[in-house]
């Protein structure tokens, strides 16, 4: 269980490294091929941390509602009425699935 873990956390880290390394990299190269580049906001436009905030805000939204409403549809379709119940037969139609055998 702990070497799942660890693996877990691994590609978790190389992941995050590689997102924010190649974030660094596009601002590098924006930078070099425009030395004047700058996050300010153009007159009459919005910042861009703003913007991005915005962005931010809507993508969560949508993919939390989304999520939200394929669950409630699934639970629908299975005929289940709580949570719970949702868990156990959703346990129950995948445990044999992915069960390992010895």
């Amino acid at each position: 269980s702990d070497g799942k873990a660890s693996s877990h956390f691994s590609v978790i880290g190389v992941g995050i490294a590689s997102m924010l390394g190649a974030f660094g990299l596009s601002l590098g190269l924006a930078r070099r091929r425009n030395p004047d580049f700058s996050l300010q906001p153009l007159p009459g436009h919005e910042s861009p941390a703003r913007l991005a905030s915005r962005a931010l805000a809507w993508g969560t939204l949508f993919a939390v509602g989304g999520v939200s409403c394929i669950v409630l549809i699934v639970g629908y379709t299975c005929g289940v009425s709580s949570f719970s119940e949702f868990g156990e037969k959703t346990r129950n139609l995948l445990e044999p699935k992915f069960k390992r055998t010895p």
